[in-house]
């Protein structure tokens, strides 16, 4: 038995033996036969006086009886709870990187384009990045105007992101950063090309072709 329902039983005997004994002590002072009733008549404050006894005793009852329950004994553990359903699959997150690197240089022909680096992979999502350089070998009467694509293609179409840049004669340099992600239902074609126009010449070089496998595209 807990210390909780311990309290209980006291308190309730005590309220059980108590109200009894006062009933009977007010009949033996109201009216019973003998000298003990003769010696001790029933006056209005004897009665007052066991009234306001019993409401005390009550009162007491009553507050033990909050004390337990606001600070009850805690109770075991109960049993564990049916498993849940299993939630809904996440997204795939990022799940392979590939990367191409051409040194250079590579030879940029005039209103033509040439691929510079390019790889192909299975059908899925992909972002592509491209980073390289493009200078001029020797000096030029004017800037070529560079013109480079990178490109996510598959039977039926592709996405493909360009840039174009100015390179005038040595030492000038024309940094190139493009990217570029699309989702194809086939085989897919990462690929960087570029042209230029101009009466000059022009080599790609350091070419750094990244592409990453994600879950999802957002246009």
């Amino acid at each position: 038995m807990t210390p909780r329902w311990i309290l209980i039983v006291i308190a309730v005997v005590v309220v059980g033996v108590a109200v009894p004994a006062l009933a009977s002590r007010a009949q033996d002072d109201g009216g019973g036969a003998g000298e003990h009733a003769r010696a001790r008549p029933v006056t209005a404050a004897r009665v007052a006086g066991l009234e306001n006894r019993l409401a005390a005793l009550t009162k007491r009852v009553t507050t033990l009886q909050r004390r337990v329950a606001v600070a009850g004994v805690t109770g075991p553990a109960g049993p564990p709870g049916a498993q849940g359903l299993p939630g809904p699959p996440g997204e795939a997150g990022f799940s392979e990187a590939r990367t191409v690197f051409v040194n250079g240089p590579v030879a940029i022909p005039q209103d033509l384009f040439v691929e510079v680096a390019s790889m192909t992979l299975p059908a899925g999502s992909y972002a592509a990045w491209a980073s390289f350089s493009v200078i001029a070998p020797t000096p030029a009467a004017s800037p070529d105007r560079i013109t480079c694509q990178l490109s996510l293609s598959s039977q039926g179409g592709g996405i493909a992101t360009t840039s174009e840049a100015f390179v005038g004669p040595p030492p000038d340099r024309a940094p190139f950063g493009i990217t570029v992600a699309a989702t194809r239902a086939g085989d897919v074609t990462a690929r960087l090309s570029c042209s230029r126009s101009g009466t000059g010449a022009a080599n790609a070089n350091g070419i750094r072709l990244v592409v990453v496998r994600v879950g999802t595209t957002v246009p």
